[in-house]
């Protein structure tokens, strides 16, 4: 009959070293890999680090993501690269305080806002002069409505609001999402005096030292194309989020 052979301490001992090796080095890797993402969306975060005509090379958050496929199922040129940088960084002095109102008010259009990944910070593009009807069904319905907008960045810690942009209606901020929590992207389109074209545009704010560039899409878009399509972006974005329109 033959023995087992016996496995030895120090061969038990030497494998649990490997593995605790192999693990330390996978964790060390990871932590390198996870610091130098977040220090490459810093910086693509910053305005000034842009030159003229350069893109935003980086993978866009959700929301521009989905605004920019959205769009391009009816222009094929409405694609990132096409979006080039004015090279200008403006240095935003002192933002006016927000009309909007008390955050606790505004809980119905929470599921429409950008939230910082640290849900430190809110962008609404929609609450002002609007409101959320609910019927008895649960059914929500954004009511009311203004040619202007307000865009504006809330810090829930201090609980300021300040208006990050004013816009007359010839300009529309349809969505807008967080880089890091600093910096937030916007995605806008300017329609021209005659109502026949569309100028898309992408804005990146940084909130550490309050400055902002633009990108703008080198190419027009027909409005007759939007019309055909039956709803614009902002009509997309609410029904995703299972609201209507009043």
């Amino acid at each position: 009959m033959k023995k087992k052979k016996s496995v030895s301490v120090f061969t038990i001992i030497t494998a649990i070293s490997l593995l605790a090796i192999l693990s330390a080095i996978q964790q060390s890797c990871g932590r390198k890999n996870l610091q130098a993402e977040e220090e490459e969306r810093a910086s693509a975060g910053r305005p000034e680090n842009y030159q003229e005509n350069d893109t935003l090379s980086f993978v866009l958050p959700e929301n521009l993501s989905l605004w920019i496929n959205y769009y391009q199922q009816f222009d094929t040129a409405f694609r990132l690269r096409n979006f080039m940088a004015s090279g200008v960084s403006v240095h935003l002095d002192s933002m006016e305080d927000a009309a909007t109102g008390d955050l606790t008010l505004l809980e119905n259009f929470f599921p429409l806002f950008a939230f910082s990944p640290d849900s430190s910070q809110i962008i609404d593009i929609w609450s002002y002069n609007q409101l959320i009807e609910i019927n008895e069904s649960g059914e929500r319905t954004v009511i009311g409505g203004d040619p202007d907008q307000e865009i504006v960045w809330i810090n829930k810690l201090t609980g300021s609001k300040k208006q990050a942009m004013f816009n007359g209606p010839q300009q529309i901020v349809e969505t807008a999402d967080w880089i890091n929590n600093e910096s937030f992207l916007l995605g806008m389109i300017n329609v021209n005096e005659a109502n026949t074209t569309w100028t898309p545009e992408i804005l990146l704010f940084n909130m550490a030292d309050s400055t902002f560039t633009n990108f703008r899409m080198n190419t027009n878009m027909s409005i007759d194309k939007m019309v055909a399509a039956g709803s614009d972006f902002s009509g997309f974005w609410l029904k995703r989020k299972k609201y209507k329109r009043g």
